[in-house]
């Protein structure tokens, strides 16, 4: 998530909070109607207080549509694409495909020890955001590259039609895969036998 998003979300989560507490405030008649009123009057009649609330509510109103397009966006990812044929349609499903797909391509290329994958299926294409850990020591533009490219053809002739096919490549860890020892562990004494090699 973007730091724009993340701060989006932040005020308007803080305004409906402040929001909520207001109402219950309200109804429980923790704010008295008295000061309730004596508070919208000072308002009105006070241009910088109504300046800075049409100013929050504008805000409040550009962040609500931010974060609709946000989970609109989201809600593109479907689990099936629809080819209408001559005598009807065909329903592919996409995720297991194209997660077998990432993990042939992985083995394949034997420098990709991890991946995980998210597929979005838009009306005429399909992207796949993928988040690998790769082996050190290699080029990570090259690897990327090769198996993207891999991917694109693969997913292509399971799906059966030149569809745009974008695969976003995140590499999120570079590790020869092996798990270190917990520090503090104690290693297995070696105990060897006084005198085992003498004859008797």
């Amino acid at each position: 998530m973007r730091i724009g998003t993340v701060f989006s979300v932040i005020i308007y989560a803080a305004a409906l909070i402040l929001l909520g507490i207001f109402l219950i405030g309200i109804a429980t008649a923790y704010i008295p109607f008295r000061d309730l009123t004596h508070y919208i009057s000072y308002i009105y009649n006070t241009p910088e207080l109504k300046l800075y609330l049409g100013t929050l509510g504008g805000l409040l109103i550009v962040l609500s549509i931010l974060l609709f397009h946000i989970a609109l966006g989201h809600t593109a990812r479907e689990k099936k694409i629809v080819i209408k044929g001559k005598d009807g349609i065909t329903q592919i499903s996409l995720y297991s495909p194209v997660e077998n797909i990432v993990k042939d391509v992985s083995k394949e290329l034997g420098t990709i020890i991890d991946s995980k994958q998210d597929v979005y299926k838009w009306k005429k294409g399909i992207r796949i955001d993928v988040r690998l850990a790769m082996r050190p020591g290699i080029n990570i533009k090259d690897v990327s590259d090769t198996f993207r490219s891999k991917v694109i053809e693969k997913v292509r002739q399971v799906i059966g039609i030149e569809w745009p096919v974008e695969v976003n490549v995140f590499v999120l860890k570079v590790s020869d895969g092996r798990k270190k020892q917990a520090t503090g562990a104690k290693a297995e004494p070696n105990f060897t036998v006084p005198y085992r090699e003498m004859d008797v």
